[in-house]
């Protein structure tokens, strides 16, 4: 018998599909909590934005920023979830513990958040709006917030645009983070 719990202990690990499962719920969990801190940041910085881009009054600004920024980040969690359970299955053989999914994940994250950072620096501190109405209409399909010449508000406009890029970023990526980290991995 004790022969053969060794043979069992050296082989491949179990198939973890509850780990996935979690997983999902972790990632639906990080996207309503960065949305909601990431509006909670931009309202913070920018209430004008939210008043003038959604016509919120001053007094709903943050409170209204923090709801849509809560359900915006929950259906980015949604839409990453499913994939994200796919690509850890697929790239582990469903056999990945919670804590190197965990791991992938908050690397995602990162692009995220990044993207957040980044965008917002960038419109807020070098976007200079065009002064040609010509010139506005070649880049009309940016936020009307860009235009604005207070810093904040191209901030909050540079930094939610960042933040989508920085998910579609994360999630073209996912697939080699995960499988690198599973194949570079001490069994």
């Amino acid at each position: 018998v004790q022969v053969l719990d060794n043979i069992e202990s050296n082989g491949p690990p179990p198939k973890n599909f509850d780990v996935l499962l979690g997983i999902a719920l972790c990632s639906l969990f990080l996207g309503a909590s960065l949305g909601v801190l990431a509006a909670w940041f931009n309202a913070w910085l920018s209430p004008e934005y939210f008043q003038e881009t959604m016509g919120w009054n001053p007094e709903e600004a943050r409170p209204a920023s923090l709801i849509q920024g809560g359900l915006g980040g929950l259906a980015y969690g949604f839409a990453f979830a499913g994939f994200f359970a796919v690509v850890c299955g697929w790239a582990t053989q469903f056999r990945c513990t919670f804590s190197f999914a965990f791991r992938q994940l908050a690397k995602i994250v990162l692009f995220v958040l990044f993207g957040w950072a980044f965008g917002g620096l960038a419109a807020g501190l070098l976007y200079q709006p065009p002064e040609s109405p010509a010139a506005l209409s070649a880049i009309s399909f940016l936020p009307s917030a860009l235009s604005s010449a207070d810093w904040h508000g191209r901030w909050v406009a540079g930094a939610i645009l960042g933040q989508k890029a920085g998910f579609l970023l994360g999630a073209a990526f996912c697939p080699l983070i995960v499988w690198r980290a599973w194949k570079g991995r001490k069994e």
